[in-house]
């Protein structure tokens, strides 16, 4: 299959080829590549945990080339042409002029973020083993002192982190003839996703940070060639800097968990090389185990798995009346994501099943045609109003659909806190993200 997978990449990047729009072939071809290279790492199975079937393989495949169907659908009702040598963006325009407030929010919001932080700080120090605290913080109320906290922070606290992301990006890498109050919103919004990963311990709140320079960088790259000059030592800082919290939260699941006992080897392994190896390869690998022995079949779902986020944001009000307004299909997607599962020998994996275990379970293989071609549509849309707004606001819902494209080779981000990052970026539109 890898052999063919191969095939396949070279045909996709042939077809890529013939958009001619950069930003559109960049941030498609970027993620056609990320879904293609994911295959081929599944396919090799490196760790022997479980060798994909032709039927996943296949599935997979059918959503890269219906996404593809569904951006060259979108393309064709997108008449403005841009030059190739002229900026998407006018950079000399796109500024965000509410600097005062941005820097008062950002302080604003990093206190709460530290509260959070001593509060998890406090609960770790109580356990004996650090893993349990990142449980603690998914699945129960130990952490969060109530329902209501849960909510504050996954739908204001943790969403601002992606907010973070893109000031640090805009400021940092874009953002010429910086003041001190500039400086102070670079370092205050990466502290708050470098406190956001011990907050959860978890690396993926990192992932935007990297998402968002690749997002830049592109922009500068092609877009503003004179600000090349300095790119590189910054891209090298930010990444030496995200670094350090990975490292961190790794040795705090990996080493201490395992009294200290790690050689330098293994703790390379298990710090640095594991988890990029099986966070990419295994979501693939762990789809098609649970496709085969987990999942029931029991009918299709019919929307109910990629949309429970969705559902589930439209009764939040409603169940602080009664419990019965609860979205049921939250806790059945929760029976198969929460539970560790044994794929091979004493390996375990929960929650991250690609983007395809809900399409599986809403429309079986069907799923792989239809939600990729929507989405693929839907994308290249959002694409082609940000070129036509140009504005600070359309590139944050671009970076952020973006970055919530490249989740999909781990896990659904349709989640409810997914939809209240929208509801969130429609109601500051004006206030932090104008022009």
């Amino acid at each position: 299959m890898i052999y063919i997978q191969l095939i396949l990449i070279i045909i996709y990047c042939f077809t890529l080829f013939c958009i001619r729009t950069k930003i559109v072939r960049f941030l498609v071809s970027f993620y056609v590549l990320l879904l293609s290279f994911q295959l081929i790492l599944a396919e090799l199975d490196i760790y022997d945990v479980h060798s994909i079937s032709y039927n996943t393989f296949i599935c997979f495949n059918l959503s890269i080339f219906f996404f593809i169907v569904g951006v060259f659908l979108g393309l064709q009702k997108y008449k403005t042409k841009v030059h190739e040598n002229n900026s998407m963006f006018s950079f000399d325009k796109l500024k965000l002029t509410n600097v005062n407030l941005i820097l008062c929010v950002n302080i604003c919001m990093l206190l709460l973020e530290y509260y959070y932080y001593l509060r998890m700080k406090a609960l770790m120090a109580t356990l004996l083993f650090t893993s349990d605290a990142r449980g603690l913080f998914y699945k129960s109320d130990e952490f969060f002192s109530s329902y209501t906290d849960r909510l504050c922070y996954l739908h204001l606290v943790f969403n601002y982190s992606y907010i973070c992301s893109f000031l640090f990006g805009y400021f940092f890498l874009v953002c010429k003839d910086k003041t001190w109050k500039e400086y102070l919103i670079i370092y205050t919004s990466l502290l708050y996703v470098v406190l956001g990963t011990f907050v959860s311990l978890g690396r993926g709140v990192l992932v935007p940070l990297v998402v968002v320079n690749i997002f830049f960088c592109f922009f500068v790259r092609i877009y503003k060639p004179l600000l090349l000059k300095g790119v590189i030592k910054k891209i090298v800082f930010v990444c030496f800097i995200m670094l350090i919290p990975f490292l961190g939260v790794s040795y705090l699941r990996a080493n201490i968990d395992s009294g200290g006992s790690l050689t330098i080897s293994e703790q390379f392994e298990s710090m640095i090389l594991e988890p990029i190896v099986t966070y990419f390869s295994n979501p693939v690998i762990s789809f098609d185990y649970g496709k085969q022995f987990i999942f029931n079949n029991e009918g299709l779902w019919l929307g109910k798995a990629l949309f429970s986020g969705l559902l589930n944001l439209i009764s939040l009000p409603f169940i602080f009346i009664s419990p019965v307004f609860k979205v049921t299909s939250i806790d059945v997607l929760n029976e198969y994501t929460v539970p560790f599962y044994t794929i091979y020998g004493t390996y375990d994996w929960n929650a991250l099943y690609t983007i395809g275990f809900n399409y599986y379970l809403d429309f079986g293989t069907l799923g792989f045609i239809i939600y990729p071609l929507i989405i693929g549509y839907v994308f290249c849309r959002i694409i082609c109003w940000s070129i036509r707004t140009n504005t600070p606001y359309a590139v944050i819902v671009l970076f952020v659909s973006f970055f919530f494209l490249l989740r999909t080779v781990q896990v659904s981000p349709f989640t409810d806190n997914f939809w209240s990052l929208f509801v969130f970026l429609y109601f500051m539109r004006k206030k932090i993200l104008s022009v």
